[in-house]
């Protein structure tokens, strides 16, 4: 394991992130990619402009039933890599966010927007190169996507303008 660490704020609360061993980061990527995959197949389907399919994509995957269990299993391959620290009239207090004796369940209580902040900075330092390099790909096969259509449909015109000429 690195001792590579981000530190992240989040109102009174600095966590210290440490990245999960391979095994972890594996089985990480994996949940994620089941996760992504309805966004991603309501965007392949959708119909219209591109903000439409981000659309039904998005609501595909907000809909879909395994949401929760994936982010929940997110959250427990990450939170025992996780310290929590803060300060109380100058006293300053740190606690691991998972393990046995971890603070997760009472600390991001009634703070889901911490718990999605947090979840998603783990996620970027211990996938970033990941997901750095999956965005590439698709940017690359959409360029060469649009270039093909581009290119099909510059082909076509004479032969329109033939038939109807």
């Amino acid at each position: 394991m690195t001792a590579e660490k981000k530190t992240l704020e989040i109102g009174a609360y600095t966590y210290v992130i440490r990245h999960a061993p391979a095994s972890v980061a594996l089985r990480a990527a994996t949940t994620l990619m089941n996760g992504l995959a309805p966004l991603v197949n309501g965007f392949r389907r959708g119909k219209g402009g591109e903000l439409d399919r981000i659309l039904l994509g998005v609501a595909e995957a907000c809909s879909d039933p395994a949401l929760g269990a994936n982010l929940e299993r997110l959250c427990d391959l990450f939170k025992p890599y996780t310290q929590v620290v803060w300060t109380v009239e100058g006293q300053t207090f740190s606690r691991d966010l998972g393990g046995e004796r971890g603070i997760y369940e009472e600390h991001f209580a009634g703070r889901f927007d911490a718990l999605l902040a947090w979840l998603r900075a783990a996620v970027e330092f211990d996938l970033g190169g990941f997901l750095a390099e999956a965005k590439a790909k698709i940017a690359q096969a959409k360029a060469a996507s649009a270039s093909a259509s581009a290119a099909e449909s510059k082909s076509e015109s004479p032969q329109a303008a033939a038939t109807t000429g």
